[in-house]
């Protein structure tokens, strides 16, 4: 949402409490709604040894267990992660766990746009075509203003500007989709936040950690819009996959607090496998679904669902726009 003045006022005092019930409501009442969408199992091209995928953010978390899950399946998954240890370590944890595909290590830190494109041309050496790009690492409420390596703050530029480097750089081999994972929490984004990714024009000295992690998925959903415009021929979906208990909650529940309460926390967040299975369902649709039959922009729940501003076509054109000017030195000459 985009507000200046008293509206920004307004927002603070009623919108935000009003949207933040939103989403807790919503962790109460989803893990029965997840049970009745995604009781079964993949679908056979998901299982197919051909098939193959690239996730991001593989080493913990979602990303971890949606490696697994295609994995044990028999398909073939890239597993990305910050560094070339990580990746390696990754896939032999992977391995011990039970997964029987082919599994590809391969290092790209997201917040160096020089790191992400290095990634790609690896990958494009290594496979003959990408079936899913699975765009879903991120960072989430960090509490003071850092910045990427070109500059960018950490948000946006591992969420949304790091992805979308690496969506450009492979599209001309994916050939099924490109699913980003995004959050409820876009709803309290502003659409606009491209246009102010450093916090200059808010002022840095009023950074909010939160607020920037929901630009950041308000950025994600509008990137799939957009990114159906672009590449017709490939199916874009943002998925929400609800509240997980994961690392990426380290800076929103201090340690101290977590190890007190963790015994209540996993009870009432969704595990990382959990957490990967409204992945695993847009994929899943993405297979079955006819090039016909309209595809729903944003899952959650394992469900075809809706996103605040996935109608917002403009909004979508012009992040796209200021997005490929940010990561121009970067793509293919």
């Amino acid at each position: 949402m985009n507000l200046t003045g008293p509206l920004r006022i307004l927002y603070a005092a009623l919108f935000r409490p009003i949207a933040s019930l939103y989403l807790w409501v919503g962790v109460l009442f989803s893990n029965r709604l997840l049970r009745a969408h995604w009781p079964r199992a993949l679908p056979t091209p998901l299982s197919a040894p051909d098939t193959i995928s690239v996730v991001t953010g593989c080493n913990t978390g979602i990303g971890y267990d949606t490696a697994l899950a295609l994995s044990r399946a028999g398909s073939t998954v890239v597993v990305c992660c910050r560094s070339k240890d990580k990746a390696e370590q990754t896939v032999e944890r992977l391995r011990r766990a039970g997964a029987s595909g082919r599994l590809l290590p391969l290092a790209c830190e997201l917040s160096s746009l020089a790191s992400v494109r290095a990634a790609a041309l690896e990958l494009r050496q290594r496979v003959p075509h990408v079936d899913f790009l699975v765009l879903n690492a991120g960072v989430m409420n960090l509490p003071t203003l850092q910045l990427s390596e070109d500059g960018y703050e950490m948000h946006f530029a591992v969420n949304h500007i790091g992805h979308y480097l690496l969506t450009r750089l492979l599209i001309g081999q994916v050939r099924k989709a490109v699913i980003v994972l995004s959050s409820d929490g876009h709803i309290m984004g502003r659409t606009d936040a491209i246009d102010d990714v450093n916090w200059d024009k808010r002022g840095r000295n009023t950074y909010d950690g939160f607020a920037a992690y929901a630009d950041s998925k308000m950025a994600n959903v509008l990137f799939a819009l957009e990114c159906n415009r672009q590449y017709p021929s490939i199916r874009a979906v943002a998925v929400h996959p609800g509240a997980v208990y994961t690392d990426l909650m380290r800076h929103t529940v201090s340690d101290r607090a977590r190890s007190r309460m963790e015994g209540l926390l996993r009870r009432l967040l969704r595990s990382p496998a959990d957490g990967a299975a409204t992945t695993l369902r847009a994929m899943a649709d993405c297979c079955e679904k006819g090039g016909d039959e309209r595809l729903a922009l944003y899952y959650r729940d394992a469900h075809p669902s809706w996103a605040v501003g996935e109608d917002d076509t403009a909004a979508a054109a012009h992040l796209w726009q200021v997005t490929e000017e940010m990561v121009r030195p970067f793509l293919d000459v």
